[in-house]
């Protein structure tokens, strides 16, 4: 049997530390969300269906750049959830409006990413980007 080569393993048990350590320009809202509980699902019952997202663990985000390489060339980004083919990001560049914004993983480009919301605590706790689109 031969080995399959490991690319990228996350750790055990990353703590907080040493994800601050290597992304040291989290968003302190995310560092907020993710300190009370390392990744989480949210679903909403819409009109239309169903809306899932998954907001990573810190080892998943770390994962990140090995995962989806072509993410590199949006270094001003802080890629944090998904939902399906979508993923989820927040963005301070000074080129482009602040907030959480989405893309398609096969079109990831700032053309292509639609702006959400202006903060964490407005996309997760007013709902702002998800429940006022789908009403």
């Amino acid at each position: 049997m031969v080995p399959i080569p490991v690319i990228y393993q996350t750790p055990a048990a990353l703590s907080l530390d040493d994800f601050l350590a290597a992304y040291p320009f989290a968003p302190a809202e995310y560092v907020e969300l993710i300190s009370e509980i390392n990744g989480f699902s949210l679903e909403y019952l819409l009109h239309e269906g169903k809306f899932t997202l998954s907001v990573d663990s810190l080892e998943d985000v770390l994962a990140y750049p090995y995962d989806y390489p072509f993410l590199k060339e949006m270094n001003t980004c802080f890629f944090f959830g998904t939902d399906g083919d979508i993923i989820y990001f927040y963005a301070a560049d000074p080129d482009h409006k602040a907030g959480i914004y989405r893309c398609e993983l096969a079109a990831m480009d700032w053309q292509q990413s639609e702006w959400l919301s202006r903060s964490f605590h407005a996309f997760f706790g007013e709902g702002e980007g998800i429940l006022d689109r789908h009403r």
